[in-house]
């Protein structure tokens, strides 16, 4: 987990020298494993055990800073409400065929309380998106912190995810067989193609995002190569979820593929922030 000084200040009004701040977080059980650059460039990288899966974001790396400091957080994340939008439209489908189906086999209930693969998914539909490039300050955050700018699209479910800890994905809508959405297991023999541009083999053991037809995502994991934004993306399917660890953990190892929402879902995410997280990205 990485936070430049420059986006902590963002969310909470430290002024403690960095090196400084370093010291207090590990002292506090919020290990700082290592520290690059000077002033507000200064990259604070954190080794954050399984226990502590609120501080894999901005947002929770703030609280703890702000508690340890006595200093007010000051951002509070909005969540733009939906209803304001003129532009916010809703798919009709045949009910036989809802547009969201989670046809996943149950499991125990884990300590948490949730039981099942799948037990929360949302799904929003944004029409007539331009993607391109992301403006100048989404750009800079994200190469501060070693990662790629993609497209808006792309980069905003990334800035999200850093954010607030919750992993998103779009999808483009239009390559969706039947605009559809099915959270199942994948049937023996099923292959996917990710954005990675490899062919991973599924079997029945792996939750897996399918289309009318075909496997679309590895649930948690990496979307596919076939749904992926482009610039010639003009309709998303926007999906925030909560999936269950253990099944994710499982796949992860097994296809030897971790990622950045994988590492997320396996330490069990806030389930209450699946919505919030998703607002947020809508109003990016």
């Amino acid at each position: 987990m990485k936070i430049t000084y420059a986006i902590l200040k963002e969310y909470c009004p430290v002024a403690i020298e960095p090196k400084t701040l370093a010291d207090l977080l590990t002292r506090h059980g919020v290990k700082v494993e290592n520290l690059e650059g000077q002033g507000d460039q200064t990259v604070f990288e954190f080794e954050i055990t399984a226990n502590r899966p609120d501080c894999l974001s901005f947002i929770g790396i703030a609280r703890e800073v702000a508690l340890l400091t006595k200093a007010a957080k000051r951002k509070t994340l909005y969540a733009r409400s939906l209803s304001s939008q003129k532009r916010g439209s809703t798919l009709h489908a045949p009910r036989s065929k809802p547009f969201i189906q989670i046809k996943e086999p149950k499991l125990p209930a884990r300590p948490n309380g949730r039981s099942g693969w799948c037990p929360m998914y949302v799904g929003r539909i944004i029409r007539d998106v331009k993607v391109g490039p992301s403006p100048a300050w989404l750009r800079n955050h994200l190469e501060s912190l070693g990662l790629r700018s993609i497209n808006n699209v792309v980069d905003i479910t990334n800035w999200v995810l850093m954010e607030t800890g919750q992993p998103l994905h779009a999808f483009d809508l239009d390559k969706l067989s039947g605009q559809q959405i099915i959270v199942r297991a994948a049937s023996k023999g099923e292959n996917l193609v990710a954005i990675d541009a490899k062919t991973y083999a599924l079997t029945p053991e792996m939750l897996v995002i399918a289309d009318a037809q075909k496997p679309v995502a590895l649930a948690g994991i990496m979307g596919g190569k076939d749904t992926e934004v482009t610039e010639s993306t003009r309709n998303i399917l926007l999906e925030s979820a909560y999936f269950n660890p253990v099944s994710i953990r499982r796949t992860s190892r097994h296809l030897a593929l971790p990622t950045d929402s994988s590492y997320r879902f396996e330490r069990i995410v806030d389930p209450k922030g699946v919505a919030t997280a998703s607002q947020r990205a809508v109003g990016l």
